[in-house]
């Protein structure tokens, strides 16, 4: 068995680059999809706060071994108050997430978090004053489009599960954002260990209301859950560093056909088709943006 996986691992360290980052871009929307089908079935059992709390929880113990075996000391730093608010973002997008996958479908979800980039790139401008061509403007209008036909207000109603996959979006581009000034002094171990370190805390605040011991099957599903966030994100900015985004972004997209694939299988729901149009119209906002960002670069 250990000469296998040595075998797969050798064979993927010696595919090119690129392939590499848009294979690990794939992984990562298949397992996105996982996580949130399994996310879906246990808040049936637990309070998404619990959920949150112990995803994170879990999350923090498998970081741990990264944190304590480093050589030099990533707790050091001057930017605590940047550190919370950072972790206070995230948390709010996971619980803010959670809550959207229990009360619309699946692919309703993963089309409306193609936004995050969108908000993201405002905030860019507004909070860090970054420069946008009108090219980009034209791709954020795009893709601000596509979010309105999925949305279609005025025409039905705008419900409590879409208005928190948007505070999930805002809230993660926030975290984006003080991610991107505390990367000019601090290293990106000291980023991700506050993140796992102080989210466990921040979590628990809305946990203790809503507590029940969870079961040993239930605990194992939790860390399940934190173990597929974690991987997600490794594969997510590892994906980056081997890959242009103009080449990841379209495995990214991805995400909902796996969601419409697992929202008709295990929930028996259909995306409406306005979901779809409203989907590519965002993605293809986001990809232009990116592909006038690599240009003017």
């Amino acid at each position: 068995m250990a000469s296998g996986f040595r075998y797969f691992t050798d064979m993927f360290h010696a595919m090119p680059r690129p392939l590499r980052g848009m294979l690990l871009m794939l992984v990562s929307a298949i397992m996105v999809v996982v996580m949130n089908v399994t996310v879906r079935q246990i808040a049936s059992e637990l309070h998404v706060f619990e959920i949150a709390a112990l995803r994170n929880f879990f999350g923090f113990l498998l970081f741990l071994p990264w944190l304590i075996g480093a050589r030099i000391n990533p707790l050091r730093t001057r930017r605590i108050v940047l550190h919370m608010g950072r972790a206070g973002f995230n948390t709010v997008a996971t619980i803010a997430y959670f809550v959207a996958l229990i009360l619309i479908p699946l692919t309703q979800v993963t089309a409306l978090t193609f936004t995050a980039p969108l908000i993201a790139t405002l905030l860019a401008v507004l909070v860090l004053h970054e420069s946008m061509s009108a090219r980009r403007w034209a791709g954020f209008f795009v893709g601000l489009a596509g979010a309105l036909i999925i949305l279609r207000p005025g025409v039905r109603d705008v419900g409590t599960g879409q208005l928190m996959v948007l505070l999930s979006s805002a809230t993660w581009a926030s975290a984006l954002i003080c991610t991107k000034v505390l990367a000019r002094t601090e290293t990106s171990l000291t980023i991700a260990a506050y993140s796992a370190l102080l989210q466990v805390p921040i979590a628990m605040i809305g946990a203790v209301f809503v507590w029940q011991m969870p079961s040993l099957h239930q605990i194992g599903i939790l860390f399940l859950i934190g173990g597929m966030a974690g991987f997600i994100q490794l594969c997510i900015a590892q994906a980056f560093r081997d890959a242009d985004a103009t080449l990841v972004l379209p495995f990214d997209f991805t995400k909902l056909i796996w969601a419409s694939i697992a929202g008709y299988l295990v929930f028996s729901e259909i995306p409406d088709y306005w979901t779809w149009i409203g989907a590519v119209v965002v993605f293809l906002g986001v990809f232009y943006m990116a592909l006038q960002e690599r240009r003017e670069n």
